[in-house]
């Protein structure tokens, strides 16, 4: 018969006990209800519907309530060895007590030596086995990403392998760590085997324990529904091919702004330029038209001129300097008309001051 295993979790738990617990194993099972729950309600439904239990109900429940309580009496072995011998005596007394060759009654058979291994080392360790798939559902998935899903997945399978320890045997947070690990590697495996589009694992699987194979096929099954990962070569292609657009982008870009940096200036050139001849032309029109300027030799003055878009001086205010070199540049300044001016030109010389220095 092929052996049942109990989940990884329980195993590692024992192993980790002091020899000091060792000593007592007994209390690991000590509080477990063999009379009236020597396995799990799903484990009672598996096997409630064949027929033939029935007929048999009373000498099953009586076999499985014999067999939890045996395995209260088996601390000082070892996991290892209450394993084997469960699986033995179940398989013996199934085969002894359970006759017939039909389908049925063979099925009947293999389900009952099943609830017997699983009744005399759940007396063994105080779990409540066999476990319910549907106890193992996927967390809700987003994304795919192995190692979150995995995290979740193994962080379940722990907290249920532990959550039925009877209330004196306590485990350290390092060992609770433990149990997770030993999840999350078959999860992981579970994972990119169905990604790969691999076949289950049946090797793998026969090695594993009724948690362990809901974590691998659960975790299998997501992995198959997510688009294929790319291999690391592959993922390395992609990353460079996206640094080098981005590279170019941003190369392109900055040639971009070079460019616009440079035509900006070309064009501040110019219009400066412009400004300066308008300003040289402006005043010389108004120096042109002044009289006796020898008579204001040494005199300052500053004048405020508004001119339109074609030339066109528009008004004139004196701002400061010699009263009479003042009078005679406002003087000047009636009727005077330069050329017209580009937008930009005009913006700066919408109005200007003149400054006279004789």
């Amino acid at each position: 018969m092929k052996r049942f295993l109990v989940f990884i979790a329980a195993t590692t738990s024992l192993m980790l006990l002091t020899p000091a617990c060792w000593a007592k194993a007994d209390s690991l099972g000590i509080n477990k209800d063999c009379e009236s729950h020597p396995v799990s309600d799903y484990g009672m439904t598996s096997i409630t519907a064949f027929s033939q239990y029935q007929a048999e109900s009373k000498k099953i429940t009586d076999a499985m309530t014999s067999f939890c309580n045996k395995g209260k009496s088996m601390g000082d072995m070892g996991f290892g060895a209450a394993s084997d011998q469960s699986e033995t005596e179940s398989r013996q007394w199934s085969n002894a007590n359970l006759p017939g060759q039909s389908d049925e009654q063979k099925a009947f058979r293999d389900t009952t030596a099943h609830l017997l291994y699983y009744a005399m080392l759940n007396g063994f360790s105080g779990f409540d086995y066999p476990k319910a798939p549907e106890q193992n559902n996927a967390p809700p998935v987003t994304g795919f990403s192995p190692y979150e899903t995995c995290n979740a997945i193994s962080s379940d399978a722990a907290e249920y392998s532990t959550s039925q320890l009877p209330p004196n045997v306590k485990i350290s947070l390092s060992e609770w760590k433990q149990i997770k690990s030993e999840f999350e590697m078959v999860c992981l495996a579970g994972v990119m085997n169905g990604n790969g589009q691999k076949p289950v694992d049946k090797k793998l699987m026969a090695g594993l324990n009724d948690i362990a194979r809901d974590v691998y096929l659960q975790s299998y099954k997501i992995g198959s529904t997510h688009p294929k990962l790319s291999s690391p070569e592959q993922n390395d292609a992609v990353r460079e091919k996206k640094n080098a657009t981005e590279r170019a982008v941003k190369e392109k870009r900055n040639a971009a702004i070079i460019q616009q940096n440079r035509k900006d200036r070309e064009k501040q050139m110019v219009m400066n330029h412009q400004v300066q001849q308008s300003v040289a032309s402006l005043r010389n029109a108004v120096m042109q038209r002044m009289n006796h300027t020898t008579d204001f030799s040494g005199k300052k003055c500053s004048v405020k001129v508004w001119l339109s878009q074609k030339g066109e001086v528009l008004s004139a205010e004196d701002e400061s300097g010699d009263a009479g070199l003042c009078s005679a540049a406002l003087q000047a300044t009636k009727g005077v008309k330069i050329n017209s001016m580009s937008d930009d030109v005009y913006n700066v010389l919408r109005n200007v001051t003149l400054n006279f220095d004789l």
